[in-house]
This record gives C-alpha cells, structure tokens and sequence, in this order.
C-alpha cells in the first residue's frame, strides 16, 4: 500500500487516520459493521461476510500487502471511530482512482463523508497528482450520488446490471468522475 505522508488528517467535524492491520482497530470496524449491519448491506452487500474482528483484519492486512489501496483511513469523531475511507488505485497507467466510503447509520445524513471526501480529494490530487477520481455507487444510493455532487463531481456513465458481489446481486451502477483541477 502506498502511504500517504499524513498518518492523521484533520477536518473541521472529523478527523481521518490511517487504517493500520491490527486487532484493536479491527474490533472497533467490527463493531461499528456489525451494530450497522443491516444498514450498510442495503448498499455494500460484502458487509454480510464480515463475521468477525479476525475477519476485519485479515481485511485490514490484504489491504497493506496486497491491494493496490493508496489511502486508507478510518473516520473519527470525537475520537470516536464512524467509519472509512478509500482511494483505490483501478488504472494507474491513466492516474485513476476509485473513491469507497462508509459511515454508520447514526452519524449519516451530517456532511461527515461530504468532509471526508473533500479532505481526501485534496490529499489525492495534491500529494499523488492522479488525474481523475471516481465514486462509483448503486443506481439507488441517493446518499452518495448526493455527495459526489456536492463534491464537483459529474455522472460520467451508468453501467447496467452491474454484477456488485460475489453473489450476482446486480444493480445499475452510477460512476461519477472529478478531474484534478491542479492539471486542467
């Protein structure tokens, strides 16, 4: 994984730290998926295989060693852990990134991922000079297309009846894209 050169970044509401593979961090994600479970598999139906903390690390260390992810962070309010945040890296020849994010039921609807995004749209652009990134969501997540919106982002192009999950579950997808306004 390649790291960003600021382990903590802070926001106004919230703060954004680091994702690091260990077994307390991995309680507190477990916690947090599990207590919103049913919320966040109205949308992220992998959600549904995360079982335990031992499931959420083993996460937490393919993501160090294995998966193209260069930022992870956790989303912090308070101190308190509310969710994540990250940019994948889908075509590194073309400077691509693919933004996921998530956040517990009880903290949405409050401009946090809004402020995530921006937060992490700054540092992406800046300290990575990738070109474009992409929020990509189901055709009825009303909440991200929301704020990808907000964001200066524009629907570039619905892919129908896109296989999401392992489990054919498929749903129109919504891929809105933002050009690094540092290179236009």
């Amino acid at each position: 994984m390649i790291q960003s050169q600021n382990q903590k970044l802070n926001g106004i509401k919230i703060d954004l730290i680091q994702n690091r593979a260990n077994i307390e961090l991995a309680k507190k994600i477990f916690e947090t998926i599990d207590k919103n479970r049913r919320y966040l598999t109205t949308h992220l139906i992998t959600m549904k295989l995360i079982l335990s903390p031992e499931d959420v690390l083993e996460c937490l260390k393919l993501n160090e060693l294995n998966y193209p992810i260069i930022y992870d962070y956790g989303i912090y309010k308070n101190n308190n852990f509310i969710g994540e945040i990250k940019v994948i890296s889908m075509n590194t020849e073309d400077k691509i990134g693919n933004l996921h994010y998530w956040i517990s039921e009880d903290e949405s609807q409050k401009g946090y991922i809004t402020e995530a995004v921006s937060i992490i749209e700054n540092e992406f652009f800046l300290n990575q000079k990738y070109n474009k990134l992409h929020i990509c969501c189901n055709i009825d997540n009303f909440s991200s297309a929301k704020v990808a919106q907000k964001r200066g982002f524009t629907l570039e192009t619905i892919i129908k009846k896109k296989d999401t999950t392992q489990e054919m579950y498929l749903k129109d997808l919504c891929i809105y894209s933002k050009t690094n306004p540092l290179i236009q």
